[in-house]
């Protein structure tokens, strides 16, 4: 978290390419929205999406530890440690990680105010309505995030066309087994 907080204070690669920053910083750091460019962090994880998908998987590890019963110094210590790797994970700009956070962090609250409170309906409508305020929060104070939500990104999509096309031709062909090592 902290390495891609710097990576986008300083607008660029560190130099970290040996723990596996990306060499080509411009290569899937710099994203056009709309008509402006920002600068997507990716750590030494090489490519934003990934380091995303690491931070979402942290933030779920340590979101439950609220509701565990340890001493209440080491809940006041998660705090910095879930602000900086959810900062990070906004920096990266990766829709499926905040897509993905979202779902499992709204299951997840959800479980925890279960087991406090012993009422499903409730536990659910408590859990949804934080994912709302948080949302409408970060979506109303960071311009970056609104502009990557919402404007337009047809290169992203371009791009994913073909490789939708050879995916429908792969399932028509081999719908059961797929095909190669990771099934694809």
């Amino acid at each position: 978290s902290i390495l891609g907080l710097a990576q986008y204070v300083s607008g660029g690669s560190l130099g970290l390419q040996i723990f596996g920053e990306s060499k080509s910083y411009s290569l899937y750091s710099l994203t056009m929205v709309g008509t402006e460019v920002i600068s997507r962090v990716s750590g030494t994880f090489g490519h934003p999406n990934s380091l995303a998908g690491y931070l979402v998987m942290l933030i779920l590890i340590n979101l439950p530890l609220f509701w565990a019963p340890i001493s209440e110094k080491v809940k006041l210590a998660l705090w910095p440690t879930l602000l900086l790797m959810s900062t990070a994970l906004i920096l990266t700009f990766s829709r499926a990680g905040w897509l993905a956070l979202g779902i499992a962090g709204t299951f997840s609250l959800y479980l925890c105010f279960f087991r406090r409170i012993k009422h499903r309906g409730l536990s659910f409508l408590v859990s949804l309505a934080l994912l709302i305020i948080f949302f409408i929060v970060s979506v109303g104070l960071i311009t970056p995030l609104r502009q990557r939500l919402f404007l337009e990104d047809y290169g992203a999509a371009r791009v994913r066309i073909p490789l939708a096309e050879v995916a429908v031709n792969i399932i028509g062909h081999h719908p059961w087994l797929g095909i190669g090592l990771g099934n694809y």
